[in-house]
């Protein structure tokens, strides 16, 4: 169901989508959701974790021969900017619903979302001489 939770998130942003859509997705009963989580907002908080996890765990598995911490660093925060630019709309959907479970409201998050992010790592503009 995670996956399920984690698909709505990427590819619709949508952490209003009714329970029934997230358990047809993950081809599951209804009442299958309740043995798992005790609401929508557990399963959402579940599956961004579980994705930060993920990330983390793949983070450090492609820096771990790396001796120094601020290289590690570095190279974290390339592949992070890369990952922005390949998968924005998850990065944006778990962004809004981290401001949401933050208290944000919903007006800030709108404010925000409409502002253009710089990408990490992205290609310095040319400049003419």
């Amino acid at each position: 169901m995670l996956g399920a939770a984690q698909q709505v998130l990427a590819e619709d942003g949508d952490t209003e989508v009714s329970i029934q859509a997230i358990t047809d997705r993950a081809d599951v009963g209804f009442g299958s959701f309740y043995n798992h989580f005790s609401s929508k907002a557990k399963l959402f908080t579940a599956a961004v974790t579980d994705a930060f996890d993920r990330y983390g765990a793949w983070l450090a598995q492609r820096t771990v021969h790396e001796p120094d911490p601020v290289t590690r660093l570095a190279i974290r925060i390339r592949f992070t900017g890369r990952n922005r630019r390949e998968q924005a709309r998850m990065a944006d959907a778990v962004a809004r619903y981290t401001l949401r479970m933050l208290g944000v409201r919903e007006d800030r998050i709108e404010e925000l979302s409409a502002r253009p992010l710089p990408l990490v790592g992205s290609e310095p503009e040319s400049s003419s001489r």
